[in-house]
């Protein structure tokens, strides 16, 4: 009797051991979904595989990226979305244009698995218990400290260009930023349109809500009209550094923005980064590492389990991120805790200055 006991013994600890050895086995599968045709997308695809590669492991279990690079289109997102969710991801990263955003936000409440945007910033997406979440502050409050700022300086007639590219932000942004200002004027992108609404508006003061490659391009059409115009930038403008976009036209161009020129947190793995892929860490690989690392740090709090993940995120809390303290509610809206100025001078971007956003200290009282 006693070794028949013993043997039962042994084989329930062999069966827990097994458990154990195969569980710790089991990857986690992190879904990534992100369009590799914009330099945002695919600055942050490179961030998110070497972070992975940095950080092979999740406490004792492998980590498995589940990567879906679709062009950018609804549908695409739908069906690279869904193969991600057949396949069992744990939680979905992507999401580098805002329009991205929406697509995600719509297809993460459908189905019920965390999603988290990296460089979205539409209000569209305010409000909204949709399992989509986000660091990025979003545009009306970026437009109310922008319009402090440009009031500050006495701007008094302000043109805003907008892209009809990723118009969930630009045209957001934009809207929001008109109501605040008071003499103020909208254009699209296009170079004949902008030169004739120069010289009809005649504006003190130009704000680019564009991508990188425009505001230079637009930058310079601007200083050849006039010189004495003052040239602003939403944070879109830092989407990439402009190491291979200089022109001397960009000297003087300010931003108001949610990053720095340096990183505050994971600034070793920023140089890093470069050194292996030889391209500087922009913004895009800023945020790629903040999600990363919070996405990482919950998993090994609750676990797998898409439901657990979920209640995490909605739960209001403080991050610590590559640029600053970020408070995300239980929509999973952002407010970072500052907006920073920044500005060209002969071909590097130094900061000048430095808003505390209230929105961050009143929503976040409690948790603080």
């Amino acid at each position: 009797m006693r070794k028949y006991k013993l043997v039962i013994l042994l084989v329930c600890l062999m069966i827990c051991f097994l458990v154990l050895i195969l569980r710790f086995l089991t990857p986690v599968k992190i879904g990534v979904i992100l369009s590799v045709d914009t330099a945002t997308g695919y600055e942050e695809n490179l961030a998110i595989h070497f972070w992975r590669n940095k950080f092979p492991r999740i406490g004792l279990r492998p980590v498995l990226l589940v990567v879906e690079t679709p062009k950018l289109g609804e549908n695409e997102f739908k069906e690279s979305y869904e193969r991600l969710v057949k396949k069992g991801v744990s939680v979905i990263v992507g999401g580098a244009l805002s329009v991205e955003g929406v697509i995600l936000a719509k297809l993460s409440e459908r189905y019920d698995v965390p999603t988290f945007g990296i460089t979205t910033a539409t209000t569209l997406l305010n409000g909204r218990k949709d399992n989509y979440y986000r660091l990025m502050t979003p545009a009306d409050i970026e437009a109310i400290y922008t319009s402090i700022y440009l009031s500050e300086l006495g701007i008094k007639r302000l043109l805003i260009i907008v892209s009809k590219y990723n118009k969930e932000f630009s045209q957001t942004y934009a809207d929001h930023l008109k109501e605040r200002m008071g003499t103020c004027d909208i254009v699209f992108s296009r170079n004949e349109l902008v030169l004739k609404k120069l010289a009809s508006f005649k504006p003190d003061g130009v704000f680019m809500i564009l991508p990188s490659a425009q505001v230079s391009i637009l930058s310079k059409i601007i200083r050849n009209f006039d010189e004495g115009i003052k040239l602003f930038s939403s944070p879109w403008g830092r989407t990439l550094t402009f190491k291979d976009l200089w022109t001397p036209s960009l000297n003087g161009l300010e931003y108001i923005t949610i990053d720095t020129p340096n990183f505050i947190k994971y600034g070793d793995l920023a140089k890093e980064f470069e050194e292996t892929y030889s391209i500087p860490a922009g913004i895009g690989t800023g945020y790629a590492f903040s999600t990363m690392g919070i996405v990482y740090e919950a998993i090994e709090k609750v676990g797998t389990e898409r439901k657990k993940l979920i209640e995490y995120f909605n739960t209001p809390r403080i991050y610590d991120t590559t640029y600053g303290k970020v408070y995300m509610d239980e929509y999973g809206d952002p407010v970072m805790d500052s907006l920073y100025i920044l500005r060209i001078e002969n071909g590097e971007v130094v900061q000048i200055g430095r808003r505390l956003v209230d929105e961050f200290y009143k929503k976040s009282e409690k948790e603080r």
